[in-house]
């Protein structure tokens, strides 16, 4: 009579255990998302917040964008709220239309409320790919494995940094994993309402970022594949040829049109051919591809750094547990010798893998570690049975630990998930240490009030200047000579003094003694990220700028002034890095700024 009521408790147990893979990944994520806000841009290269997504329908209608539309769309549709708010609360200008960037009365704000709804909106679709992740181990490997592969994706680093950006990685993650789950169905012999939807799915994966394509290259074959043995099955067993014909066209008909359908509605493929063809220029041959992999030194050096990114994004331990963890499943998949279903399924796997890394890193031949989340996810789902085997089934989800073999194998999984967890959090810690908050609170209280502050380079390097009590100008040294040509469009554009200023003194920096010539600005900011190629007059003129030896003296350089006791990854404040060995900090993060002020 007392078992029913100690087992329904071990039940519940078990379900409350799987808040844990979420609440883990959600305080992960969400530290940190508030980063450089308020502003009216923001600090993650690449973000489509906020500029890209209110001129999604410019984009759309008759221009093109290097990235593909879905994701703006949902983005403009969940800025519509705010917008709506905003101008009855008249904090948005009147017919001020279409809407802009500079629409809004108090900008930075405003502006950083846009930033932070598509923040949130990774948050929710990183919480969604944990889901997926789990589904597709708990199709394959049932519910323990389910639960562990959660796990191994909560804690995964890059997840939970681009989880808190309005970067299309975490979107494109989540509708590629959503289009996983009907093609392991169609492996197994799912119908036409599977391929039907796995190619919805990998439409809307495609329309949010295109460089998944590599992973469905193998995934179609192996649909095909599937698709012809279940013909020969068909015949076998006496059915009509012609039938089993049809079936199959059907199928793959229905598959195409969902693909293309959403694709090519998003992309406006129909009535803005010309953008379209654009889009495809930017990233065949053009400066999506090109213009980032100069240093490429063939197939074995991007080998080399594809383990190295991977190591960076996820974290040794979890890296090394992820790359052994399919290996393990081929060779001892139920935890013996021999052969298993588990062989099978692990193999499924790795055909999305293997196509990723075959047909998109290879051919792009550069790497970043954000671009191996897929691969990361994947490799979560075959990790999930490994894991449960180290903690040793599911009866054992919340039984204490007894024997040796089973103490040691969970102290280890344990030791991996936190290091990972902590490793994934020093990231958004990392974030709150920014150099440039730190530039911002010593400008606050250094600099008197209006002085002339220019920040030569990317606003989105720099401290936000427009926050301060200064009288701030942000100078790109791409719209100056030599490097705008004289029939550029903006080279008609009226040069402030200042940016007159800086021109000059980049053709005269070779000059044994250099000094600012007249407009030259008071103060001057520099950031180590956005700066002119190597070699140039632009760099050689930052170069003699922090050298002291061009007219300014630095003030304040965030090496020697920002978090002077913190641990540091790369020049980048790391404040976990005294109790993390090999700690990593993202390059989007803490750029060193140089304040300098004119001798």
């Amino acid at each position: 009579m007392s078992t029913a009521p100690a087992a329904g408790g071990a039940s519940r147990a078990k379900r409350l255990l799987w808040i844990a893979p979420f609440a883990i990944y959600l305080a992960l994520a969400g530290t940190g998302i508030t980063w450089g806000l308020p502003n009216d841009h923001s600090w993650s290269n690449d973000d489509i917040a906020p500029n890209t997504v209110l001129r999604v329908g410019e984009f759309y209608w008759g221009a093109s964008h290097k990235y593909p539309y879905l994701q703006l769309f949902i983005d403009r549709a969940l800025y519509e709220p705010y917008i709506l708010m905003a101008q009855a609360n008249g904090q948005y200008e009147a017919d001020c239309r279409p809407v802009r960037r500079d629409c809004f009365v108090d900008r930075p704000r405003q502006v950083g409320r846009l930033i932070l709804i598509s923040r949130l909106r990774s948050l929710v679709m990183g919480a969604g790919v944990v889901a997926l992740v789990a589904s597709a181990a708990a199709m394959l490997f049932g519910p323990q494995a389910a639960f562990w592969a959660a796990m191994l994706a909560a804690v995964n680093e890059t997840l939970g940094f681009f989880g808190k950006q309005g970067n299309l990685d975490v979107p494109y993650s989540f509708w590629f994993m959503a289009s996983l789950l009907p093609w392991l169905r169609i492996m197994r012999g799912a119908g036409r309402r599977d391929w039907l939807l796995f190619g919805l799915l990998a439409g809307a994966a495609l329309a949010t970022k295109e460089s998944i394509v590599g992973a469905y290259v193998l995934m179609g074959g192996a649909m095909l594949i599937a698709l012809v043995r279940q013909l020969r099955r068909a015949d076998g067993r006496g059915g009509s040829r012609p039938s089993a014909t049809w079936e199959a066209t059907r199928r793959l008909g229905l598959m195409a049109c969902g693909l293309l359908g959403v694709y090519g509605l998003v992309m406006n493929v129909a009535l803005n051919w010309s953008g379209f063809v654009d889009h495809l220029r930017h990233w065949v041959g053009g400066p999506g591809v090109e213009d980032f992999n100069d240093a490429y030194a063939g197939p074995l050096w991007l080998a080399r750094m594809t383990w190295n990114r991977s190591m960076d994004g996820a974290g040794r331990p979890l890296w090394l547990f992820l790359a052994v963890a399919p290996i393990a499943s081929l060779w001892w998949p139920d935890g013996r010798p021999g052969g298993s279903a588990a062989r099978r399924v692990t193999l499924w796997l790795l055909v999305p893998v293997c196509s990723y890394l075959l047909f998109t890193i290879l051919p792009i031949r550069f790497v970043y570690s954000r671009f191996l989340l897929p691969v990361f996810l994947l490799l979560a789902i075959a990790g999930g049975p490994l894991a449960a085997r180290l903690w040793q089934g599911p009866a054992d989800l919340t039984a204490p630990a007894w024997g040796l073999r089973r103490l040691v194998g969970r102290v280890a999984l344990i030791g991996m998930l936190g290091y990972s967890g902590l490793y994934s959090l020093n990231q958004g810690l990392a974030m709150r240490a920014d150099t440039r908050l730190a530039a911002e609170a010593w400008m606050a209280a250094n600099l008197p009030s209006g002085a002339q502050v220019v920040a030569f380079g990317d606003e989105a390097y720099f401290p936000r200047l427009d926050l301060l009590d200064l009288d701030p100008e942000v100078i790109r040294w791409k719209t100056l000579p030599p490097y705008l040509p004289a029939d550029d469009p903006a080279a008609d554009d009226e040069p402030t003094a200042q940016a007159d200023a800086l021109a000059a003194m980049m053709l005269a920096m070779d000059d044994a003694e250099q000094t600012p010539p007249p407009g030259a600005p008071d103060w001057l900011l520099l950031s180590s990220r956005g700066a002119p190629p190597p070699g140039t007059a632009g760099d050689r003129l930052q170069e003699r700028l922090q050298g002291g030896s061009a007219g300014y003296d630095v003030v304040w350089d965030s090496s020697r002034h920002a978090h002077n006791g913190m641990d540091r990854a790369a020049d980048r404040p790391s404040p976990l890095g005294l109790v993390l060995s090999g700690d990593f900090v993202e390059n989007r993060i803490s750029p060193r700024i140089w304040v300098l002020k004119r001798n």
